[in-house]
């Protein structure tokens, strides 16, 4: 069995894009899936995983939630922590992984 995985690829992929500025999923908008969810739940806590710029980390924040968020893109993470500065840490975070999804085949 070798260390390799597809999902490093995909990573780096993933941060090419953000540091050419390619980033068409990161809209800034949040979907409206989410947005009718929010309407129908009580505030509660979050995890985002895949939280890329933050986007909807701060969606919930804004309405209430505690919410956390988790990226393997560091510019992403860091574009988000940036985002997110005006909101207390007891309330958000958002981390950094080093760990790419595994695909198996």
């Amino acid at each position: 069995m070798d260390d390799y995985s597809p999902g490093d690829d995909r990573r780096s992929v993933f941060i090419q894009n953000y540091q050419s500025q390619r980033t068409p999923w990161d809209t800034g908008i949040t979907p409206p899936e989410i947005v009718q969810i929010l309407h129908e739940l009580p505030p509660g806590r979050a995890l985002d995983i895949g939280c890329g710029t933050g986007t909807n980390v701060r969606y919930l924040l804004e309405h209430g939630w505690e919410a956390d968020g988790l990226d393997f893109v560091p510019q992403a993470v860091e574009t988000a922590r940036l985002k997110l500065v005006a909101f207390p840490p007891t309330r958000c975070s958002i981390n950094a992984t080093n760990c790419a999804p595994r695909i198996n085949s």
